[in-house]
């Protein structure tokens, strides 16, 4: 048996291991006794002896243990002594993200609509940025609104997807670019205000599974099926060094874009937006797809999947 199968029979069956070794050391405790017992000048078994004996062999055993366990941590790479990573289970995962909204200096989505960050990370993030005089750089990398095809493939695979059952939501090309064009719209109102957060925004044209939330102090991967649990990936370990360097190869192959070119004066900001929007995604005024959108932002339900 090798020895990543061996480990997960063990987890698998841990009540019948640890019944194994409370009944082995019984039988070693009882050959002691019975077979190789401590005898006094009588003839008869030494109780106190053979207690002295036992206790003195323990404290031997648990100084050694901690002596070997002290020196392996000591020579273990830094690394190694991080967890690689944690399970969130799925109704876990908000609160999780949330509560790191409230401590981070930074925050990285890549993902597809970034329905929930847009109505739950960003109003935390502008809250505690602006309590705490602390600047957040946020950086968004979302499905190009633009791109009809993309939209239109995301809107069949969100159809497929347990949490569309869940939800009971049908999810349409339309929908999509709506959903997309609402977090523009925030991101930009975010950027715009006079805070400490300051919002970046690139477009990605192709589709992925999963989804990566990235604070200061973690990466979190996500998917759209809400009863999946997501991965969790302290600063330090492996992975999160991996999941960055993988969002930066990621946004440096998505076409530069200036969010200033689709905010409009502070004066105008309210009446400005749509028009600006429209402008950017090529779209007629008479559209009303900007302007459902735009109704989008009032709206706070969020479901993460």
């Amino acid at each position: 048996m090798r020895k990543s199968n061996l480990a997960e029979w063990t987890l698998a069956h841990r009540r019948l291991v640890v019944t194994l070794l409370v009944l082995v050391f019984a039988v070693l405790i009882g050959i002691r006794i019975l077979v190789f017992p401590t005898l006094d000048l009588n003839n008869e078994i030494d109780w106190p002896a053979m207690g002295t004996s036992s206790l003195d062999a323990l404290i031997a055993t648990i100084v050694v243990s901690f002596v070997v366990a002290v020196t392996l941590w000591w020579t273990k790479p830094p690394l190694d002594r991080i967890p690689p990573g944690f399970e969130i289970p799925p109704t876990s995962i908000s609160n999780t993200l949330e509560a790191e909204a409230t401590l981070t200096n930074e925050w990285e989505y890549l993902g597809h609509t970034g329905r929930y960050v847009r109505n739950r990370i960003f109003p935390i993030v502008q809250k505690h940025s602006h309590q705490n005089n602390r600047r957040v750089n946020v950086r968004m990398m979302v499905l190009d609104p633009r791109n009809d095809a993309l939209c239109g493939q995301y809107a069949k695979y969100r159809n497929r997807s347990r949490s569309s059952e869940m939800f009971k939501e049908d999810w349409t090309m339309q929908k999509v670019q709506e959903e997309l064009i609402a977090t523009v719209a925030r991101t930009v109102l975010l950027n715009a205000v006079e805070n400490h957060v300051h919002c970046e925004l690139r477009f990605r044209n192709f589709l992925s599974q999963f989804r990566f939330d990235v604070s200061s102090d973690q990466v979190m991967v996500t998917q759209e099926d809400p009863q999946e649990p997501a991965f969790s990936y302290p600063r330090g370990s492996r992975f999160f060094e991996y999941y960055k360097r993988e969002n930066q190869l990621i946004w440096d192959q998505s076409p530069s874009f200036d969010i200033h070119s689709i905010t409009p004066e502070p004066d105008q900001m309210e009446n400005g937006m749509a028009a600006m929007l429209s402008e950017f995604l090529g779209r007629d005024t008479a559209d009303k797809t900007v302007e459902r959108a735009l109704e989008l932002l009032a709206a706070d339900r969020s479901p993460y999947a």
